[in-house]
């Protein structure tokens, strides 16, 4: 079967042996592909077969598949004629992670964070065609978050047409965390049952087939009743569902037999499907948690000390000296960098699983019994619990330090991921201080100034190497060079492209004062109007929207300063490197320079007429 020609028609002539070659072909190409762009790895690899068993049943054509959370449609997005397209997966101008509508009428929604697709499906369901299926693959932990018991909630109330998935690999992108997990770990752990069931299918293959229909139908009687008795499974009965399984997530046969059968069935039905993160790629499977989401091979070249490594380092330090010292992480303890932090201090290290809301409503709790909670956060999930943020925490003027990994544009991950509107959202916000360091040094000087505070403290950073300026960490803003030409300005990321576009500058015989930012509120008024007072041009480089931002800010200050602000535009970012990403805005070095140069050529112009 050739990958780059499959689609949902050709599948369906397959027989099952065809179907299970398939599987594997698939799980090849993943691989081969994975390691070479980078990507969610582990995952995919174990919902390939559910996935064809999926695609082979229900007609896409008519009925619909939502994935939650979306970074598992790697073998639909091969099902649905991309295949050939599927080399060029998160690239500038390829096909994406996640399912994007704008890609195929089969991406039914892009859901890129977690929770939201049982809500979407409950929606999707409610004046459906009576022939047409809304079926909700959730899985990766996912079924944890509060909105996805929201989705569960009122399409048991609705009593909704829609078939809930549950794809259990017992891991979110860590290994998941909770009371819930644990529950269904004894659905699928309880050997009394497992082992009646085994038994039973034995004693009927020894039945002559006259007497085997009817023993069959008695049998599903008495296993329905075993199950009740050893098995937990009443939690999703009892808010309206019907529930199928556990079954064997790589049994293609198992999987298509189960879903034919529930596909003549009306109400919402939950199918328990229990799969192997990282199936098939022995690597991935002994550490699923590593091969979650891999970089690619082109990506392994590292010009200096990641972000998030450093911060996890430096919060080994502190919590070796401060014992009340506590760091909290929704879901994100490889990606933040904590891995050593909840090696060493496990029992002051909590991942709240993909729980952003209760995470930091935690560390609230955790605040208010004087621990200084340090929550690992990436920019675009702690837009999942704003309410918390303002109303828990900043209204209490609690301190907690709040670490915002990937902020700014994100490299592979598209529309969903990117942390571009941090800034905008927070900076206006009371009972803030909030920085956006470039040099390391500067953001271990404000981790430990945040720890001592008594008020809540923002730090930004982007997902991207740093570099030590090699001297003594600051918390103010820092002239790095001083210039007669005008004054160019650089907000955390934004300072790495203005140095380089300083150099360019100087090479045509300009000189700008070069300013890192690094403190966005409370703004030193006085720095700035000191700064100000020749009233040169200024430029301002920050790696977040233009609206809303930090220059912006400084504009409404300084009303009567001539000031150009340099960000993104109000728009949704797509898939790229970060590099591509600046370039495709204009925001790289080589683009300003071409919109900067004529200002300060006319600006001496003018001066001198």
């Amino acid at each position: 079967m050739d990958l780059t020609k499959i689609n949902p028609q050709e599948l369906k002539k397959l027989s099952l042996k065809e179907l299970e070659n398939l599987a594997q072909k698939i799980r090849e190409y993943i691989i081969e592909i994975v390691e070479k762009n980078g990507g969610h790895l582990s995952p995919n690899l174990g919902v390939v077969e559910l996935t064809i068993a999926l695609h082979y049943v229900f007609d896409l054509d008519k009925d619909k598949i939502l994935f939650d959370v979306g970074h598992q449609c790697y073998t639909h997005k091969i099902l649905t004629g991309r295949g050939k397209e599927f080399r060029n997966l998160r690239k500038k101008e390829g096909i994406a992670g996640f399912p994007k509508r704008s890609e195929s009428p089969y991406d039914i929604f892009c859901s890129g964070h977690s929770g939201d697709a049982i809500s979407v499906g409950v929606g999707l369901a409610l004046f459906k065609k009576p022939e047409e299926k809304i079926i909700v693959v959730i899985g990766d932990g996912s079924i944890q978050t509060g909105v996805a018991f929201e989705g569960l909630n009122q399409a048991g109330f609705l009593q909704s047409d829609v078939i809930v998935v549950l794809n259990d690999n017992e891991m979110s992108i860590s290994k998941t965390q909770g009371a819930f997990s644990k529950y269904l770990n004894k659905i699928i752990s309880d050997k009394r049952y497992l082992s009646l069931k085994q038994e039973l299918k034995s004693f009927l293959n020894f039945l002559p087939e006259r007497l085997k229909k009817e023993s069959e139908e008695y049998l599903k009687r008495l296993e329905k009743g075993l199950k009740r008795l050893f098995l937990p499974t009443t939690f999703f009965e009892e808010i309206g569902f019907r529930y199928f399984g556990p079954i064997d997530g790589h049994s293609l046969k198992d999987l298509i037999k189960i879903f034919q059968k529930i596909k003549e069935l009306k109400g919402p039905i939950l199918v328990h499907v229990l799969t192997k993160k990282g199936k098939g790629y022995k690597k991935a499977e002994e550490d699923p948690e590593y091969y979650h989401g891999i970089s690619g091979k082109e990506d392994k070249s590292i010009e200096g000390v990641f972000y998030n490594e450093y911060v996890g380092k430096v919060l080994c330090e502190i919590l070796d000296k401060e014992k009340n010292a506590v760091v909290i992480t929704p879901g994100m303890r490889l990606g933040s960098g904590l891995k050593e932090v909840s090696e060493r201090f496990p029992e002051r290290f909590f991942d709240c699983g993909i729980c952003e809301q209760h995470a930091i409503d935690f560390a609230c709790g955790l605040a208010l019994r004087n621990f200084k909670p340090v929550v690992c956060i990436y920019s675009t999930f702690l837009l999942r619990a704003y309410d918390q943020l303002i109303n828990c925490c900043l209204l209490h003027n609690l301190p907690i330090l709040f670490l915002i990994d990937r902020a700014g544009c994100v490299p592979d991950d598209g529309e969903t991921h990117q942390g571009v509107y941090d800034i905008s959202y927070l900076r206006f916000l009371p009972n803030v201080t909030f920085f956006a360091p470039y040099f390391l040094e500067d953001l271990k000087e404000m981790i430990l100034f945040a720890l001592k505070k008594d008020s809540p403290v923002f730090i930004r950073y982007p997902k991207d190497w740093g570099e030590f300026k090699g001297n003594t960490g600051k918390i103010e803003p820092e002239i790095i060079t001083k210039g007669k030409d005008g004054i160019l300005i650089g907000v955390g990321a934004g300072t790495r492209i203005a140095m380089d576009l300083n150099n360019k500058l100087k090479e045509k015989n300009i000189f700008l004062t070069l300013v890192d930012a690094k403190v966005i509120k409370p703004l030193t008024i006085s720095f700035y109007r000191d700064l100000f007072k020749d009233n040169l041009p200024v430029f301002v480089i920050e790696d977040n929207l233009k609206e809303g931002g930090f220059g912006e800010y400084l504009k409404n200050l300084f009303p009567n300063q001539k000031i150009v602000n340099f960000g993104f535009e109000s728009k949704f970012l797509g898939v790229g490197k970060r590099t591509e990403i600046f370039k495709k805005e204009k925001l790289d070095s080589e683009s300003l320079l071409e919109v900067i140069l004529p200002i300060i050529i006319n600006q001496k112009v003018d001066v001198k007429t």
